[in-house]
């Protein structure tokens, strides 16, 4: 891989990992790869495999084509906020139904 398209693809993954709010260790671990492999990744020292990059893609629900090219992911960046938000409300209403259980159950 070229230096230039390892270092765009690093930056890509950062914004990637910045909009998980993910820290490089937790990314690391979600994405699969040491701490130390993602560093050199996110800084294009080095690159990931054609299949490691089509598999943070499933994983992350990034297209592939942002990851390799940047190009834009708008209409994807909006649904994965939503989905975002919906989980939250569906772990707060988990959350509650397990302490109206917990009371009902005493």
């Amino acid at each position: 891989m070229e230096n230039n398209l390892k270092k765009e693809i690093g930056k890509r993954l950062e914004k990637i990992k910045r909009a998980k709010n993910m820290t490089n260790a937790e990314f690391a671990n979600y994405i699969g790869t040491t701490q130390q492999q993602l560093s050199y990744v996110l800084r294009g020292e080095r690159g990931f495999s054609v299949s490691k990059l089509l598999e943070i893609s499933k994983k992350t629900n990034y297209p592939i084509e942002y990851i390799l090219t940047g190009k834009s992911v708008d209409i994807n960046e909006e649904l994965r906020k939503k989905i975002k938000e919906l989980k939250k409300k569906n772990e707060e209403i988990a959350k509650r139904l397990d302490e109206l259980n917990s009371y009902i159950a005493k």
